[in-house]
């Protein structure tokens, strides 16, 4: 992530982690100095259920990776103020989501609660004392090659789609923001 240079120094919280044994939760145990997980279905073998029951002031990092579609907007302020509190000063958080303005990426999950676009989520973080540093749009390998080899005619056609529809192909949102 940009912004994220020492990240195999850090301290890192990762919310909604999911099965603490997958490939991805692996990798990032790897690429950090020490990682601590939450999350709220007891299979998935998480350090933690609640984000409660982590000390504050303990990490240089929290991922919320593929997590915040599933939380109520209206619960977002008070997650994103128990999230700075858990960081060190100038801690960072990474967070994941859907690309709205992708709207099959979007709606292929059922379960998502929260249909706030990127910059909503982002607003939040500020309010809760973060500041943006970066935001970026990005898709799986395979389709980001896909799209790389796009000829003229389906440039033209994502163009027009994202300039009078809003629509966009990546299939996902991150913002990197600092704790104030």
């Amino acid at each position: 992530w940009p912004g994220c240079e020492n990240i195999e120094e850090y301290n890192a919280l990762i919310f909604g982690s999911g099965d603490v044994k997958a490939e991805n939760a692996l990798i990032l145990k790897k690429s950090c100095k020490s990682i601590t997980t939450i999350d709220s279905d007891p299979t998935a073998g998480a350090d933690h259920l609640s984000l409660f029951d982590v000390e504050d002031g303990l990490f240089d990092i929290v991922i919320a990776d593929h997590v915040i579609e599933h939380i109520p907007i209206s619960e977002c302020s008070d997650l994103f103020l128990s999230f700075r509190k858990k960081l060190k000063e100038k801690g960072e958080i990474v967070i994941t989501i859907p690309n709205i303005t992708n709207f099959g990426s979007w709606f292929s999950h059922y379960d998502h609660k929260n249909f706030s676009p990127w910059w909503d989520v982002a607003a939040f973080l500020e309010l809760e004392g973060f500041n943006i540093d970066h935001i970026f749009y990005w898709s799986r390998r395979n389709k980001t090659t896909e799209i790389q080899n796009f000829d003229d005619k389906d440039r033209k056609i994502a163009l027009f789609l994202n300039r009078y529809y809003g629509l966009s192909i990546p299939d996902f949102v991150t913002i990197h923001a600092i704790k104030e």
